[in-house]
Parts: C-alpha cells; sequence; structure tokens
C-alpha cells in the first residue's frame, strides 16, 4: 500500500480544523521551551556525531564524567565528615581526660605557627569551651553542640565565634591569620565577659 501526501495533508487538515483546535491562546513561554528544546536536541546530535566513534563514544565519555563528578563528590562529602568527627572525637577526649585548656592553646599557637589556621581556629574553640565549663557557665559534655552553648550563653561574641568555627570546621571555609586573631580576641572578651 503506497501513501498518498496530497491525502495525508487533507487528512491533518480536516483533523486540525476542528473546533477543539481552533481559538487557542497563544503560549510563548510553551512556544520559547519547544524551540529551546528543539535546538539543545539539535546541538547534542551535532555533538554526538562530532565525535569519532560516534554515539557509543560520546555516551562512554559522558558515563566516565559522571562517574568521576560522583566519586569527587563523595570524596569531598567524606573529608567534610571526616572532619567533623575529628572534631567530635576530640571534643570527647578533651572531656574525659580533663585536658587543660592552656596545653590546648599552646597548641593552637604551635598550629597557627606552621600555617594550620583552621586546626589553631578549632583548638582554641575548643579550649574555650571547656573554660567556660571551667567557670561552670556551660555543661561541656562529649556531643553538645554549637546551638545549644548558644542558647545557654546567649551572647553575641560567641554567636560570632561560633558561626565562625562551624564555617571553618563544618562548612570547609578556608581560615587565615585574620581568623586566628579573632578566635583569640573573640575567647578573650568573651571569657572576661562572662
Amino acid at each position: 500500500m503506497t501513501i498518498d501526501p496530497e491525502r495525508v495533508r487533507q487528512e491533518i487538515d480536516r483533523i486540525l480544523s476542528a473546533a477543539k483546535y481552533q481559538g487557542a491562546r497563544p503560549n510563548p513561554i510553551g512556544d520559547w521551551l519547544t524551540r529551546f528544546w528543539f535546538r539543545v536536541i539539535d546541538w547534542l546530535d551535532r555533538l554526538i556525531s562530532a565525535v569519532p566513534g560516534g554515539p557509543r563514544v560520546f555516551f562512554g565519555i559522558l558515563a566516565l564524567l559522571v562517574i568521576a563528578a560522583a566519586v569527587w563528590a563523595t570524596l569531598r562529602l567524606g573529608e567534610r565528615r571526616n572532619r567533623q568527627i575529628e572534631a567530635f572525637d576530640l571534643a570527647r577526649i578533651s572531656a574525659e581526660r580533663g585536658l587543660d585548656p592552656e596545653e590546648l592553646e599552646a597548641s593552637a599557637a604551635a598550629a597557627a605557627a606552621r600555617g594550620d589556621f583552621r586546626e589553631s581556629v578549632r583548638l582554641r574553640f575548643i579550649a574555650g569551651l571547656l573554660r567556660l565549663d571551667a567557670k561552670q557557665v556551660i555543661d561541656f559534655t562529649p556531643g553538645v553542640t554549637s546551638a545549644e552553648v548558644a542558647a545557654t550563653l546567649r551572647r553575641p561574641g560567641y554567636d560570632e565565634l561560633a558561626l565562625t568555627f562551624d564555617a571553618i570546621v563544618y562548612g570547609d571555609e578556608l581560615a587565615g591569620p585574620p581568623d586566628e586573631r579573632a578566635a583569640v580576641e573573640g575567647w578573650r572578651e568573651l571569657l572576661e565577659s562572662v
């Protein structure tokens, strides 16, 4: 059976002349999205055909890129989680062993001297919490959160220290000499005011 193109056009015209297809309001967003997706599909088609080896090679490369991105994201998340666990463990060990805040501050100064400002801010924060516990202002226990301490203290100075600490230790923000100086001054002022 052969298909007559003229007869097909007539049938299409007859179907489209029905009332349900007449008077439709223009849809500029829908039209734009349709044109956009057709352009994207056309671009992908040209890109796939330009790759030596065709679609198999293109999708193989695409799969490798997706896997590499997933591995990178997983490693970054793992690093961040490890730092959180280390910070928690150090706080727990400090409380259990009764570490002296002065020892922690000396370690923080040594870390700052070698350029490890993240470690310096972290150690100073734990030393500050231990000092607050020694003054019986807070109850420092393993797992105490910055938010719990903030709710107990209700001091803007602590809130700034906690935000900086969380951003650097848990949020992967880079630390520098200004952060270390701010930690030293911030804790000194906070402990004097308590």
